[in-house]
């Protein structure tokens, strides 16, 4: 860039001579403004909030922003890996937009991250016009006491005066983590068949809360989480045992609550419910509850946030095979059909067809067994 512009002013200065001091200063002035209103996108990358403790979420938030007065960018991508302590905690959104919405493909569980929007410079088909901004932003989870710092991958770029596959650097933000609440309520989640087949219909997923109080009652332990949040698609749910008092109950049809609960010093409790998976696509899941909250001596107490995952298995689909026992001509012959579940869990409404070619004379005559494989 500096050796061009280097021999743009040698240019100049030849044709000093020719064209007049006037024209040369206005060139100069016209070089300049080019300059001042090249599309060079600006990016932040900030946590919020900035401080939290261990098991808890914070967001990553990254501003793009175009500071040219003229001209617009009409792409952005950004990668990126999450330092050790932190994991992807929930699906991350994005303002930002050009022929269509950005994407951000940051898989829950996952520490990886990309943010990306695509458009081109013509009309309102930019990503990002003159002074225009937006944002995109990542849900975390911290599992580790300390500073932790957080550097973007390069963001490339393509913009109006500058071309495609340009680089904007990278953005660091600071997030700063401290030990688990003291005196809160420690709370997990975990799904008690891991991995488990959609044909199983169902999955349990058990709650359980400890005590962060050495001396005191816990009341009015509540929590809501909503199910649908981890595992997309869940179906039917209902409540089961409980032995944190209370209420334990289904709401909306997708969310389990717990109102009215308590906890002795030091003392744990749990309840169960049942997910229906019947309907879910075959998959890894992977998602965090909300906090519980309850009241000590008056003041209220927040626990963590329960992260957990559970893989849903697709069922294997049923093999066959079949055999013939040698015989004469026009005598009998035995085949065997072996129709074998190779699913984890019970096989129904199972059918097979078999074509016979060429067909068998008109005085052929098969008999089957009753019932081969089980009533039906």
């Amino acid at each position: 860039m500096f050796r061009i512009q280097a021999e743009i002013f040698n240019c100049l200065a030849g044709l000093k001579s020719l064209l007049g001091r006037g024209l040369i200063l206005s060139l100069i002035w016209m070089l300049g403004a080019a300059q001042a209103s090249a599309q060079v996108p600006t990016f932040t990358q900030e946590f919020t909030p900035a401080t939290i403790n261990t098991g808890q979420n914070s967001t990553i938030r990254f501003t793009f922003t175009n500071p040219a007065a003229t001209g617009g960018v009409s792409s952005l991508n950004l990668p990126g890996t999450l330092p050790a302590g932190l994991t992807v905690s929930g699906a991350g959104t994005t303002t930002c937009a050009g022929t269509s919405p950005g994407n951000v493909n940051a898989p829950t569980g996952g520490t990886t991250y990309q943010v990306s929007a695509f458009g081109f410079d013509f009309g309102t088909f930019n990503v990002l016009d003159a002074g225009e901004s937006c944002i995109a932003e990542i849900p975390v989870v911290a599992n580790a006491v300390g500073t932790v710092t957080s550097t973007s991958g390069d963001l490339t770029y393509s913009s109006t005066s500058q071309g495609n596959s340009q680089n904007a650097g990278t953005a660091t933000g600071t997030l700063t983590v401290a030990g688990p609440l003291i005196g809160a309520p420690y709370l997990t989640r975990e799904f008690l068949t891991d991995p488990i087949a959609v044909s199983a219909g169902s999955v349990q997923v058990r709650y359980s809360i400890q005590s962060g109080q050495r001396s005191a009652t816990t009341t009015n332990i509540t929590l809501s989480d909503n199910i649908t949040n981890t595992v997309a698609l869940a179906g039917a749910m209902s409540a089961g045992s409980n032995t944190c008092g209370g209420s334990f109950s289904v709401t909306g049809g997708n969310t389990f609550v717990l109102t009215g609960a308590s906890l002795a010093p030091e003392a744990s409790c749990s309840f169960v419910g049942t997910v229906d998976i019947s309907g879910v696509a075959a998959g890894d899941y992977a998602g965090s509850t909300g906090p519980a909250t309850g009241d000590v001596s008056g003041a209220t107490v927040t626990s963590n946030l329960a992260y957990s995952t559970i893989q849903i298995l697709q069922d294997a689909a049923p093999s066959m095979t079949m055999s013939f026992t040698d015989t004469a001509a026009g005598s009998a012959t035995t085949g065997t059909i072996t129709f074998t579940n190779l699913a984890a869990n019970a096989l129904t409404n199972g059918e097979f067809t078999i074509p016979v070619s060429p067909p068998l004379p008109n005085s052929t005559t098969i008999t089957f067994p009753a019932t081969p494989c089980g009533p039906g």
